[in-house]
């Protein structure tokens, strides 16, 4: 079973969302009844006329889900429900991912990206906000960045040199948001996280230009769960 520091439950071992303190994200698939109510209302949408080129990816890092292998299946249902959203976007036009390539989220999009690449007109960049961001990640958080930068089709930092302050981050959040046309956010914004500061400045973008926000959420993932375990019976 999943031991998750967010709301307890269980789904066939498999858990998703809740939390013991504020601001501590954590999915646990948890079991819920999926309500289509909830879910339709998790996109703001631009005009029908518009086509999204360009969308960057972002939500909680693995350990703000206390998600410490990628071997944990819960890395495989987030990559289903990325793949299902990138691809939605892919077939209305897109053409781009952009993400800093930050643990969590951002590297199995990038790594959902590369596969879909394949068979899609697909490209991935990735703009860490300085160089070496990940020199404290553990190993295989380390081989896995360097294989995602490896294949990506643009790569960049915004900052040259190592980490000097927070406003590097803000920078980077800016920097993504004013290149793309919409954004795709992992979160419970219930319990944002790291996330939250994203997202702010994206609503602020929604607000002052023409800009759209996707998100996946915890109703999301949980409706994921039910289509997975109807391809996967083992688990």
């Amino acid at each position: 079973m999943v031991d998750q520091i967010g709301l307890q439950g269980i789904i066939v071992g498999v858990n998703l969302i809740k939390m013991k303190g504020a601001g501590e994200p954590a999915f646990s698939f948890w079991p819920i009844m999926y309500e289509p109510s909830r879910y339709e209302i998790n996109y703001c949408h631009k005009g029908l006329d518009t086509v999204e080129k360009v969308m960057t990816i972002t939500g909680y890092k693995s350990y703000e889900l206390n998600i410490r292998t990628s071997q944990d299946m819960r890395v495989d249902i987030i990559k289903y429900a990325l793949k299902q959203s990138i691809v939605a976007f892919v077939e209305n036009g897109g053409e781009w991912i952009l993400t800093s390539g930050q643990i969590g989220v951002e590297i199995w999009a990038c790594q959902v990206a590369q596969e879909l690449s394949k068979d899609y007109q697909l490209k991935y960049a990735i703009i860490p906000p300085f160089e070496n961001q990940q020199e404290r990640w553990s190993e295989s958080d380390q081989q896995a960045y360097q294989q995602i930068i490896e294949q990506a089709d643009f790569y960049d930092v915004i900052y040259k040199g190592k980490y000097k302050g927070a406003y590097q981050y803000t920078a980077k959040d800016n920097w993504l948001i004013n290149k793309s046309d919409c954004c795709l956010i992992l979160i419970d914004e219930e319990y944002p996280g790291s996330v939250q500061y994203f997202l702010n400045k994206a609503k602020e973008q929604v607000v002052q230009q023409n800009y759209s926000i996707h998100y996946i959420t915890p109703f999301d993932l949980e409706e994921i769960v039910r289509q997975w375990q109807e391809i996967n019976p083992e688990y």
